[in-house]
């Protein structure tokens, strides 16, 4: 196994190995919801004699299953490859079939969104590509934002194009949770004339179509 590899993604890019650090993280974080919550580790719990749990630890239980849900860990080799620009990991993870559209359980971030954020053009580009046809340009974060969203607000004039270049769906036409558009939240001219551009290509596109179904 890729050490390296399992510390930044949980697994190994070839998808031939078991989550070796699975249970170790896993136990990391359970210990620290449970000091969060007040009650203790598993560790400082035994069985009765009869073999039976402790009820600390059956409550525990079920605090685990309200505070990590399974997307939690889903969602990490690619996300993190997104985060960090690593283009090498994204093309490693497409080979592999993973889900592009899980989102991040406390930002609601997709890698996608994650790509947008740290401004990883190579990443997004990857991604784009990598992903075509499962890749969804349209799903949104806690706040509503679409990927593009996040990029007009940022004034990434690249990854704006590149995200309007594909034609998946018309990720202009999707609203936040105030009801805005991309364009609505724009704050540079430069990613404002590239939408607009876009907008008015989507536009003489659905006209052609429209000449040629009649």
């Amino acid at each position: 196994c890729n050490r390296q590899e399992h510390v930044i993604y949980g697994m190994c890019l070839d998808g031939k190995c078991c989550r070796r650090n699975e249970s170790e993280k896993f136990m990391l974080r359970r210990n620290d919801l449970c000091r969060l919550a007040g009650y203790q580790t598993v560790e400082t719990k035994g069985r009765n004699k009869d073999g039976r749990r402790f009820q600390g630890e059956m409550l525990y239980s079920s605090l685990m299953r309200d505070l990590l849900p399974e997307a939690e860990y889903a969602v990490e080799p690619l996300y993190a490859a997104a985060y960090n620009g690593d283009v090498n990991a994204i093309h490693a993870l497409a080979k592999l079939k993973v889900n592009p559209n899980i989102k991040h359980p406390s930002s609601g971030y997709t890698a996608l969104h994650a790509a947008v954020f740290k401004c990883k053009l190579d990443a997004v580009v990857a991604l784009l590509t990598c992903f075509r046809g499962a890749l969804r340009l349209d799903v949104q974060d806690k706040k509503g934002d679409t990927a593009l969203h996040v990029a007009s607000r940022m004034g990434f004039v690249e990854i704006t194009a590149a995200i309007c270049d594909e034609d998946s769906c018309d990720p202009l036409c999707c609203t936040n949770e105030e009801g805005k558009y991309p364009i609505d939240v724009i704050r540079t001219h430069k990613v404002w004339q590239m939408i607009k551009v876009c907008q008015t290509r989507n536009e003489l596109k659905a006209e052609l179509k429209a000449l040629l179904k009649g």
